[in-house]
């Protein structure tokens, strides 16, 4: 027979010490800094302008929940889909650090059309019109790819002009 005082008082010890911690530390690697106030995360704050007193995020913001739910799940294997399209670009090194680090021990997949972004990975597959046309690190598709080449040289001249 348990009293339902115990199991409140174990699911509250459980919180605290489970839900807290990791869903802070997911926050603390997506970056997640604008729910901060005082170095405390505001968890209680209500997020989409459909509710009663919630408040709108940006879309980097909304990334940014996103990425913190999937650093939660400590998955195996993680796939991103342009993670970072709604972010400037301080947030988006950023977020892509944090996210290299997460994965260096994972099989780790992501989209991106930046090839700044792209130059991390081990392996890359450029796809153009629904077709591979290149395979391989940053420095071999420089060499041998002619539409990342491309891509690499109009980034580069987008950054030197800002």
């Amino acid at each position: 027979h348990y009293s339902s005082e115990g199991v409140l008082i174990l699911c509250n010890i459980l919180d605290l010490l489970i839900y807290s911690n990791n869903v802070k530390a997911a926050l603390n690697k997506a970056n997640v800094d604008f729910l901060c106030q005082e170095e405390e995360y505001s968890l209680d704050r209500i997020l989409g302008n459909w509710f009663d007193n919630g408040s709108q995020l940006s879309g980097g913001q909304w990334q940014k929940i996103a990425l913190a739910r999937v650093y939660y799940k400590e998955a195996d294997i993680y796939l991103l889909d342009e993670p970072s399209s709604a972010l400037d670009a301080t947030a988006e090194l950023r977020i892509f650090n944090s996210f290299f680090e997460v994965s260096k021990e994972k099989i780790a997949i992501y989209i991106t059309h930046r090839v700044k972004i792209a130059k991390n990975a081990t392996k890359i597959i450029v796809i153009d019109e629904g077709k591979i046309v290149g395979i391989g690190t940053h420095t071999e598709l420089l060499k041998n790819c002619t539409i990342y080449h491309e891509l690499y040289e109009q980034e580069k001249e987008e950054f030197e002009k800002s």
